[in-house]
């Protein structure tokens, strides 16, 4: 059962033991603490059963990643091919940590890098397949080929940072948490 179907749960199991309480005619000090107990009760319960979770890779993500790799396997110049291969090789390196990412990150790796990629490689592979010696045509091959390599370095460059972001991030994280543990803030046994 998704989580947000128990929000309207939480209000209540305390409302039904403050009304009780309030039937049984405990005082209204009592009332408001019971009241209070309950709702905390809830909420940590809710918290336990429902965990937040990571945000998960879009689903277009694949999608767009599986017709990618498709497009890139018809490119017949070699050179184009191997950069698409690159990015490809990126993309997939870069999937594991899309959910540690800060959002803005991921949501240009997702929402932007790979439709353009795929939207890049797509117009190469009909620029090589109707291409019929246009010389506009012609010239745009001839600078896509030229950038391709660019293209994928670029990327890697990108993902390289993202990846580093993520990991200073955790690394933040790991520095609180022995700090709270090394000073005593956590109760222990």
């Amino acid at each position: 059962m998704k989580s947000w179907r128990w929000i309207g749960a939480v209000p209540i199991f305390p409302g039904v033991l403050v009304l009780g309480a309030w039937i049984l005619g405990l005082p209204w000090v009592k009332i408001l603490l019971l009241g209070l107990l309950a709702a905390t009760g809830t909420g940590v319960g809710m918290m336990l059963l429902f965990p937040r979770e990571a945000p998960d890779v879009p689903r277009q993500w694949s999608r767009d990643l599986k017709r990618l790799t498709k497009t890139v396997e018809k490119i017949k110049n070699r050179s184009v091919y191997r950069g698409g291969r690159n990015v490809i090789t990126e993309l997939k390196q870069c999937q594991p940590s899309l959910p540690y990412l800060t959002p803005s990150a991921r949501r240009e790796i997702t929402e932007y890098y790979l439709p353009t990629f795929l939207k890049y490689f797509q117009s190469y592979a009909t620029f090589e397949e109707c291409n019929e010696g246009n010389e506009s045509i012609l010239e745009t091959m001839n600078q896509m080929e030229n950038a391709v390599e660019k293209i994928a370095e670029n990327f890697r460059k990108s993902c390289d940072r993202n990846d580093r972001a993520a990991t200073l991030n955790l690394n933040a994280q790991n520095a609180v948490l022995f700090k709270k543990l090394n000073y005593g803030d956590f109760d222990h046994e």
